[in-house]
Formats: C-alpha cells, sequence, structure tokens
C-alpha cells in the first residue's frame, strides 16, 4: 500500500541475514496488493552471549569506502541488537559522487518463555550528486561525463515498530504488529533534457534557479497473525489467520522554485509551489491461508484475502 516510500529506505545488506521469495497469491497474506513478495530478513541478536560484535570494511574503485559495524547480544531477559553504516563513493561519473548512513537498534524483553516484545527503530539517509542524463552522442564520446553539476537527491526514512510474539503451544502462536514509515524524499535540480546546459546566464551572471521538490510520508501499518500447526492424514499442516489495517499518507510539493546556488539547498524563493498536494488511502483486510501437506513433494493451499479501502 505504501511501496512507493518503503522503496526508498535502504537498509545495508550486512545486516540482513537471508532474502525469501513468496510467490504468486502465496502473498496474499502480507497486504493488499499481493502477485508475489521479496522479504528481507534481518539478522537476530546473538542470544549466546552478552557482547558480540560484526564489523566489515570495504574499498573499492572511485573512491569507495564502505564501512559496517554491529553489536548485539543478551542480558537476563534482554535481547540487544544495533548497527551503524556508512558508506561514501566519488562515483564512476563526473558529479556522481554519494555520502549513505544507516542505523537500527533493537531491543526485546521475554518475561516468560513464551511471551517476547520487541522495539526496533531504523533509519536510512543518503545524499546523491546526479550526474546528469546523456545523449548518444555524448556517452559514445565520453560515458563518464557529466551534463549536471547542481542537482542533488536525498531520501531520509525511519522505520519504527514494536511487535508481540506469543507462544500459546507448541503448535499456535499468536503475533501483533505495528510500524510505520515515515520521512522524506527531497531533491533540487536543474530540471532539462540533457541537450539543454546548466551555464551561467551572461546577462544576469547567475545560474537559472533549480525546482526544488518535497515529499513527506506518513505511513502506518498494524496486524494480528494467529499461525497454527496441525497434524492431517498423517503430515503437519498448518493455518495462518489475521487482519491489517494501513493508513497511508503523503504529502507531495512539488515544482518549487528553488536558488540559484550549486549545493545542496531546499531554500524556496516562493513559499507557492507548482504541485502541492495530500494523497490519503485506508486499507483494512481480513486474510486466511491453509496449507494442507497432502505428501512429503506435494502440498496445496487455499486462501482468501479480503479488502476494504478507499482513496482521499
Amino acid at each position: 500500500m505504501y511501496g512507493y516510500p518503503a522503496s526508498h529506505y535502504s537498509m545495508p545488506m550486512e545486516a540482513v541475514e537471508r532474502i525469501e521469495l513468496v510467490r504468486g497469491s502465496g502473498s496474499l497474506q502480507y497486504g493488499a496488493q499481493f502477485g508475489g513478495m521479496l522479504n528481507y530478513q534481518a539478522k537476530k541478536p546473538d542470544s549466546t552471549k552478552s557482547l558480540s560484535i560484526e564489523a566489515i570494511t570495504s574499498v573499492g574503485s572511485y573512491g569507495l569506502l564502505s564501512t559496517y559495524i554491529s553489536a548485539s547480544g543478551k542480558i537476563g531477559k534482554f535481547q540487544y541488537m544495533t548497527y551503524y553504516s556508512k558508506r561514501v563513493s566519488d562515483g564512476y561519473r563526473a558529479n556522481g559522487e554519494s555520502n549513505y548512513d544507516a542505523q537500527s537498534f533493537l531491543l526485546s524483553y521475554a518475561p516468560i518463555d513464551n511471551l517476547k516484545f520487541t522495539a526496533e527503530l531504523s533509519r536510512s539517509n543518503y545524499l546523491y550528486h546526479l550526474p546528469g542524463a546523456l545523449t548518444d552522442v555524448q556517452f559514445n564520446e565520453d560515458p563518464r561525463q557529466s551534463t549536471r553539476s547542481r542537482n542533488y537527491y536525498s531520501p531520509e526514512i525511519y522505520v519504527p515498530s514494536i511487535r508481540m510474539d506469543w507462544s500459546i503451544s507448541n503448535n499456535t502462536k499468536l503475533s501483533f504488529l505495528t510500524s510505520a514509515v515515515l520521512g522524506y524524499r527531497n531533491s533540487v535540480l536543474f530540471d532539462k533534457p540533457a541537450n539543454v546546459e546548466d551555464v551561467i546566464d551572461p546577462i544576469t551572471l547567475q545560474y537559472a534557479p533549480r525546482q526544488v521538490d518535497i515529499d513527506k510520508y506518513n505511513s502506518y501499518t498494524s496486524e494480528l497473525r494467529l499461525l497454527h500447526q496441525y497434524s492431517f492424514i498423517g503430515r503437519t499442516s498448518a493455518l495462518v489467520v489475521g487482519t491489517q489495517y494501513m493508513n497511508n499518507g503523503l504529502h507531495r510539493k512539488q515544482q518549487g522554485k528553488g536558488t540559484n546556488g550549486s549545493d545542496y539547498d531546499l531554500t524556496v524563493t516562493d513559499q507557492t509551489f507548482g504541485r502541492d498536494m495530500h494523497l490519503k488511502s485506508k486499507n483494512i483486510s481480513l486474510f486466511a491461508e491453509n496449507k494442507f501437506q497432502l505428501t512429503n513433494h506435494l502440498s496445496i493451499t487455499p486462501g482468501f484475502d479480503l479488502n476494504q479501502g478507499n482513496q482521499l
């Protein structure tokens, strides 16, 4: 429902344990838009010791320097994990440098063996200096050249979440998750075709004003899910049922008149944007799936997803 702002969130791959592929309509229990899903599973805290540290540093061509460091552990009934990631690069092309950083902190508490509460806050941010588009002729002349020196793009995304996991029995588990996608996607651009040069005007002795675009995201999701495993014709089958509520808000301000400067500056000289609108949507769904394991190599999974939503 809010895949667009979510696509700007960029967690470091060093923090990913594995990536799961859920095929076809098997993803219908994960949202109103189904047809396949990639699920990024982040690394879990190290529960075998009180402090475990992982550090990875990479150096590459074109000024690449990437550093990742994480710390995790278990102290009594608490588990924690935190990481910091930093990556800078000069870029393959002129005016193509980037500056990225990301952080996350997770804390879980298990008052009893079958009940756990988890809170997490993650953030990603990067500033990309855009070198601009090239025509075919320009690319053939020099693919590393730049047509823009004043274009910048920068999304900053926060993902907070609170989760409860309750093992009611060995075969039945209940979970509740509430989370949000919050932040901005900002850009300041001389937004013209590649064959239009961005040069100083000989009359004003200044560059032309740039265009400022700002998207502000406020998207929230809450989900209650029950998983029950049971024996069917001598094999383990599974039933999952649940409900999910989404409230998505996007405030989009585009075509603002920016300054004629050259650095990353979102200042506008006129507070009236050419496009200023609020896009809002709400959705509530009920879903259920049952996996019947008929043989060791054959299973059938019927399911349904009932959605009711509106947009403003």
